[in-house]
C-alpha cells in the first residue's frame, strides 16, 4: 500500500509548488514596481523640470520676444550645472542655436501628448569636442551658440518638449534620463536572474518533494507489509542518520526489536511448554495402555491422544508460522492432490448422506505437498463434519498463469459475519459449550500453510443450489474418482437444511517468482494466528 499515490498530493511537493508560486509572484511584483514604478518616477521628475524651464522661456518669449530668448538660451547653455539640452530651429529648418548636433530624427518615442523621447547617439569617432560656448553674432544678436555643442560619450536618452515661438522657430528643451535605461536593463537582469533562481529553487523543490515521497512511500510499503503479514523481522529502510526519515525508521525499528524479542518470548514459552509436556503424555499413554478395564482404558486414551493432537498441532503451527519448511518446496500440481484428499474423505461423505463434488483443472504451483495435502484435508474434514445430511460439498480448483484458485464451500451451518474473523484465532470455537469434536486449530494450520506459500485465504457464505456455487462460476474439470454428479450431487437435497454454508476461498500464487517475491510480504503470523475449527 502506498502512502501517497500521488505526487500532487504530497504536502512536500504542494509547499514546495506554493513557495515557488510565491517567488514567482514576488518577482513579477519587484519587476513591476522596478519597470512601471521607476520609469514613472524619472519621467515625471524629468517632465516637472521640463516644464518649468518651458514656462520661464514662454514668459521672456512674451516680454520681450526673440531676443530675450535668445539671451536666456544663451544664459542656460552657459551653465555645465544645467544638465538640459536644448535646440533652436529655424523655419528654414537650421539649428541656431543649442548643445545638439542635430534636431532629432527617428526614432523619436512620443511618452504623452507634447512629451518625445530620442536617443542622442555618440560623436563619430576622432571627431573634435566643439568648445562649450563657441559665441557669434549670430542673426538675433546676443551672442548665442551658433554652432550646437555636441554632447560626448554612448548613448543619451532624452526626454523633451518642443515650445513654437512667435516668429516660427521652435525650441526643444529635453532633459537625459539615462537613468532610465539602467533601470531598465536593471529590471531585465533581475528579471533573468529571479527566473533562473525561480527554476533552481521550483527544480530543488520538486526533487526534495519526490524524495521524500519515495521514501515516505517505501516507509509504508515496509509497513504495510509488516502489518498484514505480521513477519516482525522485516525492517524499515534506513538510507543515512543525518535527515528526519531516516531517525524516524530507526525509533521504529527499535519499536520492532523490542516487540519481535516479547513475541518470540511469548512464542518459545509455547513451544517449550509443548514440548516439556509432549513426553511426559507420551510417556503416560504407555502406561496407560496396561490398564485392565477395556472401556475405561480406551477412554483414557482416547483423552491423552486429544491433548497429544492438542501440542502437536501447536508445534506445528509454529514450525510453519517460523518458515523452516520452505525447504520442502518443489514444484507439484495441487489437482492430483485435491483428488486424493476427495477419495479419502469420500466413504465419509457417503455414510452420512452428503454430495461430494471435485471440479479440478491442472493447476501447477511452487509448494510443500504435504503442507497442501494437509491444509485441504483439515477443510474438507470441517467440511464434513459441520455439514448436515443430504448437504452438499464443493472441491473447485482453478489453476492460471499467475494464481491458483481453491474454493472449498458447503451447506452447513457456516459462520456469522461477525465472527469470521474471530474463528481466524487459535483455539476460538463458534460452539462455546465445545460439544463438537476438534480441538481449534484445523484452521489455524490452514492458515498458516496458505501464509507460508505466500496465498490468501477469505471466508464466505457458501451456498450451493443444484451443484454450482453461489456467486460464483464453475469451471470445467476432471470429477473425482467416487460418486458422479449424477448420483451424489444431483441426488442430495439441496442443502440439506443445514444454513448458508462456508466457502473458504484461497489464493496461492502460481509461479516461484511470485512465492520469493510475495511469501514473506503476504504471509504472516497474525494471519496464522486468526484460524481455527468452526466448532
Amino acid at each position: 500500500m502506498r502512502a501517497i499515490r500521488r505526487y500532487t498530493r504530497s504536502s512536500s511537493v504542494a509547499l514546495g509548488g506554493l513557495f515557488s508560486l510565491v517567488l514567482l509572484l514576488g518577482v513579477f511584483f519587484a519587476a513591476y514596481f522596478i519597470i512601471v514604478a521607476g520609469d514613472e518616477t524619472l519621467t515625471r521628475d524629468a517632465g516637472a523640470a521640463i516644464d518649468a524651464d518651458m514656462r520661464g522661456f514662454r514668459e521672456v518669449a512674451a516680454t520681450g520676444g526673440r531676443p530675450a530668448v535668445d539671451r536666456l538660451l544663451a544664459a542656460r547653455l552657459g551653465d555645465p550645472r544645467g544638465g538640459f539640452y536644448y535646440a533652436l530651429k529655424e523655419p528654414d529648418g537650421r539649428i541656431a542655436a543649442g548643445n545638439l548636433a542635430a534636431w532629432p530624427g527617428n526614432p523619436v518615442t512620443r511618452l504623452r501628448e507634447g512629451v518625445i523621447s530620442f536617443e542622442l547617439p555618440p560623436p563619430p569617432e576622432g571627431a573634435a569636442r566643439p568648445p562649450d560656448a563657441a559665441r557669434d553674432s549670430g542673426p538675433s544678436g546676443g551672442g548665442v551658440l551658433s554652432a550646437a555643442a555636441e554632447i560626448t560619450g554612448g548613448h543619451r536618452v532624452i526626454m523633451a518638449k518642443i515650445l513654437t515661438l512667435d516668429d516660427g522657430a521652435h525650441l526643444l528643451i529635453g532633459r537625459g534620463i539615462d537613468d532610465l535605461r539602467y533601470t531598465q536593463w536593471f529590471a531585465r537582469t533581475f528579471g533573468w536572474v529571479m527566473i533562473g533562481v525561480f527554476l533552481l529553487i521550483a527544480g530543488t523543490s520538486l526533487s526534495v518533494g519526490l524524495y521524500v515521497v519515495n521514501r515516505i512511500n517505501r516507509i509504508a510499503d515496509t509497513a504495510d507489509r509488516i502489518i498484514s503479514t505480521g513477519n516482525l523481522s522485516a525492517r524499515l529502510p534506513v538510507d543515512s542518520s543525518w535527515d528526519d526519515l531516516s531517525k524516524l525508521s530507526m525509533a521504529l525499528n527499535r519499536m520492532l526489536d523490542e516487540l519481535q524479542a516479547l513475541v518470540d518470548g511469548v512464542k518459545s514459552v509455547s513451544d517449550s511448554i509443548a514440548h516439556d509436556l509432549r513426553t511426559p503424555l507420551t510417556r503416560l499413554r504407555g502406561h496407560l495402555e496396561s490398564v485392565d478395564d477395556a472401556d475405561r482404558r480406551d477412554a483414557l486414551l482416547r483423552e491423552t491422544d486429544n491433548i497429544l493432537a492438542i501440542f502437536n498441532g501447536l508445534l506445528r503451527i509454529t514450525e510453519i508460522e517460523t518458515r523452516k519448511q520452505t525447504s520442502a518446496f518443489r514444484r507439484t500440481d495441487l489437482a492430483p492432490i485435491l483428488r486424493d484428499v476427495a477419495e479419502m474423505y469420500q466413504p465419509l461423505a457417503e455414510d452420512k448422506g452428503l454430495a461430494l463434488m471435485v471440479e479440478t483443472v491442472p493447476a501447477p504451483l511452487f509448494g510443500d505437498r504435504d503442507l497442501l495435502f494437509q491444509m485441504i484435508s483439515n477443510l474438507v474434514d470441517n467440511a464434513v463434519k459441520f455439514t448436515p445430511a443430504g448437504g452438499r460439498i464443493h472441491l473447485r480448483l482453478d489453476g492460471g498463469a499467475e494464481t491458483v484458485a481453491l474454493d472449498i464451500c458447503d451447506s452447513g451451518i457456516g459462520v456469522p459475519p461477525g465472527l469470521r474473523q474471530d474463528v481466524l484465532k487459535r483455539f476460538f470455537r463458534v460452539d462455546k459449550s465445545r460439544t463438537a469434536a476438534g480441538n481449534g486449530l484445523g484452521l489455524a494450520l490452514v492458515a498458516a500453510v496458505v501464509s507460508l506459500h505466500g496465498g490468501t485465504l477469505d471466508l464466505t457464505d457458501g451456498d450451493l443450489a443444484d451443484g454450482d456455487l453461489a456467486g460464483g462460476d464453475l469451471i470445467d474439470g476432471d470429477l473425482a474418482d467416487g460418486p458422479d454428479e449424477t448420483e451424489s450431487g444431483r441426488g442430495a437435497t439441496g442443502k440439506g437444511g443445514g444454513g448458508p454454508g462456508l466457502c473458504c476461498r484461497i489464493r496461492l500464487p502460481a509461479r516461484r517468482g511470485l512465492f520469493m517475491d510475495q511469501a514473506p510480504d503476504r504471509a504472516t503470523d497474525r494471519a496464522t494466528d486468526r484460524a481455527t475449527d468452526r466448532a
